[in-house]
């Protein structure tokens, strides 16, 4: 059970989640990729997949796991469970929180291994819930992008939690602009979307 997580928004931590599925994959394992981001869910849009049922399907229904996971097409060995939720979606996180102790032991008992993208943690502590369920945790930053005092916020999260991270995957590029901040709350939300500056100290 691997938990992907960043600092900031915008470091690549879905990709580096869908990448680490993907090598996974390819050394013969057999592989779950779940979207646990229910503020910014986008697996399933990166890998074409339709958002029809996924993990608040499984919140707010019945359904079992092995339900509602998605085969990618040319590889059967890799399913993911998107979020199926709009973005801002977090009414279904307290629910989560409560079924994630039986939604991520039957993801270990389908498949070798178990990916999980959450939501940025130097933003928003959702990822603290899921941690404690994780066997490894993977910090993912991007040069010129991650937030150093998102960085140091992570650090101190973790570090209060006793859940050490396992590594880092650092990218380098940054070329990536994003100009809306899905994860921002309040004014600092309405002034991300009018396009308004805001002072930052990148890495």
């Amino acid at each position: 059970m691997i938990v992907v997580t960043s600092p900031s928004q915008g470091d690549g931590k879905s990709i580096a989640a869908i990448c680490l599925a993907l090598a996974l994959t390819a050394a013969g394992h057999e592989v779950i990729l779940i979207d646990c981001d229910l503020r910014r869910p986008d697996l399933g849009t990166r890998l074409g997949l339709p958002s029809s049922k996924g993990l608040v399907t499984l919140l707010s229904t019945p359904a079992r796991l092995k339900d509602v996971l998605q085969p990618i097409d040319r590889l059967p060995s890799l399913r993911v469970l998107t979020a199926a939720g709009g973005v801002g979606d977090v009414a279904n996180m307290q629910l989560l929180t409560r079924r994630v102790a039986e939604i991520f032991a039957e993801a270990r008992s389908l498949a070798d291994y178990v990916v999980v993208d959450t939501a940025p943690l130097g933003v928003v502590g959702d990822a603290l819930a899921l941690t404690p369920y994780a066997d490894e945790l993977l910090l993912v930053g991007r040069t010129h992008n991650s937030d150093r005092r998102a960085v140091e916020n992570v650090v101190e999260l973790l570090d209060r939690a006793n859940t050490p991270p396992s590594g880092w995957v650092v990218i380098g590029d940054d070329s990536v602009k994003r100009k809306v901040r899905y994860y921002a709350a309040g004014s600092d939300a309405a002034a991300y979307r009018s396009g308004a500056s805001q002072p930052r100290s990148p890495v």
